[in-house]
């Protein structure tokens, strides 16, 4: 899959080791010869409101990311308005540039259009930079939850981050491995899993720390007792949200959330901040969330299904 960042998220990555991805994407293959800055602009439907993106930048950056198992896409169809999703029998109300119809249209073709649900960055995710005249390059690489974000092939080296102890847990895999939790992610092979952990685990071994500050165990993905990602859901004001991480503030448990409704006049009616096109966050009192609802998500491979 492939997602233009933002400048402001390109250097929360590189910079602050931010590991999650939510919003408008693409699959890459059906953007292959998109590749200066004005042909991405027309590609990824960049000219929204308020959109830090023009035509004539000197470069873009792109997110490009498998699509693992427990990642939710939904299909981007609806409107520019209530009347246009009520034609289209979609859920999704945006602004233009975008059709509604589930497609990008651009001069080299057309795409289907997915909104991805916040997830944690995957394993093996590449951040790379388009330029004017055609050149894309490899800027950085994730490796894994416990490594975080590594410069690509001939690129400087990243500013040093440490990373927090751990990641969130409501995003990205978990795993029960010897008896104990740890966030996790399973590698491009699917056979193997990496196991990250905020401190050295007693009783187990092997376990290494990255530059990062975490504690890193690559193991066979069958040694696990369990993998799976939790999703936590609610309601806030009446409208659907998950829960993308927490906090404390002045004693009070807080949740971040990301709005999961697709409907931008809502959203911007109750102000939430909009991160992105078609992404809109607010941080709310854990006791003003609603109807919660915690899943496990489990591929019927994975062990513990």
């Amino acid at each position: 899959m492939q997602k233009a960042l933002t400048p402001q998220t390109v250097g929360q990555h590189l910079s602050r080791g931010w590991d999650q991805v939510a919003g408008f994407t693409l699959r890459a293959a059906d953007v292959l010869s998109a590749r200066t800055p004005a042909e991405l602009f027309e590609a990824h439907a960049l000219g929204f409101p308020g959109s830090p993106f023009s035509a004539d930048m000197p470069s873009v950056h792109l997110l490009r990311f498998p699509a693992t198992a427990q990642m939710r896409f939904d299909d981007a169809v609806g409107g520019n308005d209530n009347a246009g999703a009520a034609l289209t029998g979609g859920s999704f109300v945006d602004r233009p540039p975008f059709t509604g119809n589930g497609f990008a249209p651009w001069s080299g073709g057309i795409a289907p259009v997915y909104w991805l649900v916040s997830s944690r960055v995957p394993a093996g995710s590449e951040i790379v930079r388009a330029d004017a005249d055609g050149t894309v390059t490899l800027v950085a690489v994730y490796a894994d939850v416990a490594t975080g974000w590594v410069a690509g092939p001939g690129q400087p080296p990243l500013p040093p981050v440490a990373l927090p102890p751990m990641p969130s847990l409501y995003l990205g895999l978990l795993a029960r491995y010897q008896g104990g939790m740890f966030a996790a992610d399973l590698l491009l092979d699917e056979q193997h899993v990496v196991l990250s952990a905020p401190a050295q685990p007693a009783g187990a071994a092997g376990f290494a720390r990255t530059p990062a500050g975490r504690w890193r165990l690559e193991v066979p993905l069958g040694d696990l007792t369990e993998l799976f990602e939790v999703s936590m859901t609610g309601v806030i004001n009446g409208i659907p949200v998950r829960v993308t991480g927490e906090s404390t503030q002045d004693g009070q448990k807080i949740y971040h959330v990301v709005y999961t409704g697709h409907n931008a006049d809502i959203a911007e009616a109750l102000g939430l901040t909009k991160l992105d096109a078609g992404v809109y966050a607010v941080a709310v009192r854990a006791e003003d969330l609603t109807d919660v609802q915690t899943v496990q998500l489990i591929a019927p491979s994975w062990p513990g299904a």
